[in-house]
């Protein structure tokens, strides 16, 4: 458990925080550096303090046989709030007092490069019982321990990964690229502001029925000099964020205590193929096709247009899915449908031959939405994505809605 590098990072409720003050002083963690760098090492050392405080607590639930396993590389810590520097003065620092007990982790050398190490194993840290009774004194026990901590919102609000990988007929995802090779582009500094303005607005908003801990911009590949040009769909952070409710669960949510109301995008990767190609979309509705179940042509037109060429076999779980909601799958093969649509929406000729992938089609829809909710808090409205859809306050749905379109 990594936890100082963690996206759902946690930290003391604003109740709670003369504890940062009482350790800070039990530690003397002010006589640790020069006076003229006192005033920021004090601010830096209080929130690393704040974090490592946090999670040791609600990690081992105050438990001294809970072991936390740590990684002290430098590297982990490049997207995350704790200073490095800070966080190994103040650890070992809480081990001189008697607080904590660490076992340092094994590193060893590669069998093909002697130059290069390989980390086996991390650090791991156990508490003290003197902990324990400082807690206690500070009226946190395993009780309360829910109540007097908080989620923060992440350092940074953008990640990118490289492409996925096929081994063995078994599809791996890409891994996420560093946030300093992010950074070296220079549209990073301008998307992370307007996430970091957008988060905190959020984060003050009072919702009902659902839970926030920020939204994430995921770009969908890494090519150097372009990193923000695939993909980058807004996702909610959490395991159990308000986009893994079902639509049902999803208009019971309360923002500001006031009903909510979803905006759908009409076929939304379809309207954009058309637009890349200068066609228009039909005005109705272009899913409903005579003989087959929307829920098919909807299924058959997104492989389409996510593979850039028609969908001549169902992928397998697509077919069960279709199974599940009661569809003959042995009817509505991939071929017999691909007959039946192409008459009825012609614009998809055009599909063989042109490069528009879902990467290119996902990063146009995700400018789409980040764009209108961008400028709707703006005017002080709450907008809520689901990839190609908003949830907005009922009232403020018409003006929304405009706005989209």
């Amino acid at each position: 458990q990594y936890f100082h590098y963690k996206i759902d990072q946690l930290i003391l409720n604003k109740e709670y925080k003369h504890i940062v003050n009482d350790f800070f002083t039990l530690l003397e963690l002010g006589s640790l550096n020069k006076r003229k760098l006192q005033s920021r090492f004090k601010q830096d050392c209080e929130k690393t303090l704040d974090y490592l405080l946090s999670n040791l607590i609600q990690i081992t639930k105050l438990n001294i046989h809970q072991t936390v396993f740590i990684s002290f590389r430098p590297s982990t810590f490049s997207d995350s709030h704790c200073n490095y520097r800070q966080f190994i003065k103040i650890v070992n620092s809480m081990i001189a007092h008697n607080l904590l007990e660490r076992e340092k982790g094994r590193k060893k050398t590669s069998y093909f490069d002697k130059k290069l190490w390989i980390y086996e194993t991390a650090s791991t840290l156990r508490l003290n019982k003197k902990f324990l009774s400082l807690c206690e004194k500070l009226n946190i026990n395993y009780s309360n321990i829910e109540n007097i901590l908080e989620k923060s919102l992440p350092k940074y609000f953008i990640k990118c990964r490289k492409p996925s990988k096929l081994i063995r007929g078994k599809k791996y995802k890409g891994e996420l690229v560093s946030v300093n090779t992010l950074k070296s582009n220079s549209l990073f500094k301008e998307i992370n502001l307007k996430l970091n303005e957008l988060n905190s607005f959020l984060n003050n908003t009072s919702f009902t029925n659902m839970k926030f801990n920020g939204l994430v911009r995921m770009y969908a590949s890494h090519i150097k000099g372009a990193e923000f040009s695939f993909g980058g769909r807004l996702q909610a952070l959490g395991n159990e964020n308000y986009q893994s409710l079902s639509k049902i669960e999803r208009s019971k949510i309360l923002i500001n205590n006031n009903p909510v109301k979803e905006i759908d995008i009409k076929a939304c990767h379809l309207s954009i193929f058309c637009g890349c190609i200068n066609s228009k979309l039909p005005s109705n509705d272009p899913y409903n096709i005579k003989g087959v179940h929307k829920d098919i042509v909807k299924a058959w037109v997104n492989i389409s247009l996510t593979n850039s060429n028609y969908c001549k076999r169902w992928p397998t779980k697509t077919r069960k899915k279709l199974i599940k909601l009661g569809h003959n799958m042995k009817k509505f093969t991939a071929t017999k449908v691909l007959e039946i649509i192409l008459p009825q929406i012609p614009v998809l000729k055009l599909l063989e031959g042109k490069e528009i992938s879902w990467k290119v089609l996902q990063y146009s829809e995700s400018e789409l939405i980040f764009r209108t909710i961008y400028q709707l808090f703006k005017r002080n409205i709450v907008a809520l994505p689901v990839h190609d859809s908003l949830i907005v306050e009922l009232s403020n749905y018409d003006e929304s809605k405009k706005l989209l379109s």
